[in-house]
């Protein structure tokens, strides 16, 4: 799959342009502030119908502007498709050859793109929740089941974790709802775990080849899931699918975790607390490893993202690179630009400042366009 033309209007920073894209590998070069990264997110949003960088919409909107465009064209086997997406105030929508999409949800996967960024290395250094992203933004554009599922679990939490708020705040609420919301999570919190569970497993496996090679064969790099939903082995596979629906509606478990949940007034237990442990040499990643390794960590996880999307979807994704170079030293550099410029990604996108520097990094390279902005 490749991005043939992009236009954007009123897109972060950009009140209007275009580009065409025709190589491998694409190089956007220019000062801090010129829109590197508008661009490079803009890319994104077309694939995913959502920003990298920012949550909200609005935040996307060039300031003083009523509504933001992405228009593209892609090219999958020899087939062209055309995105446009839009959001105004109160209203967002995307469209493939003119027909708009019921759900953004159906857009995902599509049309499947990694973005690798400097805010990555939040992935070790904050909360469950970037990791879970992470789980979640892969295994959505490998699957569509996958995102409803989640979509379904989501708002089930949602109405679980109000209910369990109105306990929290006037000591008595609708007990026999609470007890239906929690039966009904329970056979997704289970597919989910298996999805997870086996994306983990996969993920590690790739990893190690990734980190190697860019690192040079220096350390050993492996993930560790660790699910917030009780009912699984020690081992952490789940194991058989009666036996355990059957073990997570027994009452004596099922009243203990109602009991927890209503004095705390949180959702206690579910996948909606599932972690991943980064490991390198078996250590923890976060205290133990240098910036560097756990740069090149960071990197090899994306890649191996990437891998696994094209693994199941049949599609190559996008790769995104926003200023990867960053505490890299140059051996390591060289090894991610070989990696990406031989493995069988259809195309690339690199931001960088200094386009003398991306130059002599390329060499020789013959399919590579630059872009300065």
């Amino acid at each position: 799959m490749k991005l043939k033309h992009l236009s954007l209007a009123n897109f972060r920073l950009t009140e209007q342009a275009s580009y065409a894209f025709d190589a491998k590998l694409t190089a956007i070069t220019g000062a801090n502030g010129k829109g590197k990264t508008n661009l490079i997110d803009a890319i994104h949003y077309l694939c995913l119908a959502r920003s990298y960088f920012h949550p909200h919409d609005e935040r996307l909107m060039r300031f003083g502007a009523s509504f933001l465009s992405v228009e593209g064209q892609f090219d999958r086997s020899g087939h062209a498709f055309r995105v446009h997406g839009a959001w105004r105030p109160g209203e967002k929508g995307f469209r493939c050859d003119g027909k708009a999409y019921d759900r953004l949800s159906d857009h995902v996967g599509r049309f499947p793109a990694v973005m690798i960024a400097p805010v990555d290395i939040n992935l070790i250094h904050e909360g469950g929740e970037q990791r879970r992203r992470l789980m979640d933004l892969t295994l959505a554009q490998e699957d569509p089941k996958y995102l409803e599922e989640l979509s379904r679990y989501n708002r089930l939490l949602r109405q679980k974790q109000a209910v369990l708020r109105g306990w929290q705040t006037t000591g008595m609420g609708d007990e026999d709802l609470l007890r239906v919301l929690s039966e009904q999570m329970q056979p997704l919190n289970l597919s989910l775990f298996n999805r997870r569970s086996k994306w983990t497993q996969e993920m590690a496996t790739l990893l190690i080849d990734h980190y190697q090679h860019i690192s040079g064969g220096r350390e050993v790099p492996s993930l560790v899931y660790k699910s917030g939903w009780p009912f699984i082995a020690e081992s952490g596979v789940a194991g058989d699918r009666d036996e355990l629906m059957n073990k997570a509606k027994e009452p004596l478990p099922m009243e203990r975790m109602l009991h927890q949940e209503k004095n705390s007034g949180r959702c206690l237990w579910g996948i909606h607390r599932d972690d991943l442990q980064f490991l390198l040499d078996g250590h923890s990643l976060r205290p133990h490893a240098s910036q560097g390794q756990q740069k090149s960590f960071v990197i090899s996880l994306k890649l191996a993202q990437a891998e696994l999307i094209r693994q199941a979807s049949g599609t190559q994704p996008l790769l995104l690179l926003d200023d990867v170079f960053e505490k890299l030293d140059e051996q390591r550099v060289a090894a991610l630009l070989e990696r990406v410029s031989h493995e069988p990604y259809h195309q690339v996108f690199i931001t960088h400042t200094e386009e003398d520097r991306v130059r002599a990094l390329l060499g020789n390279k013959a399919d590579v366009d630059y872009i300065k902005l």
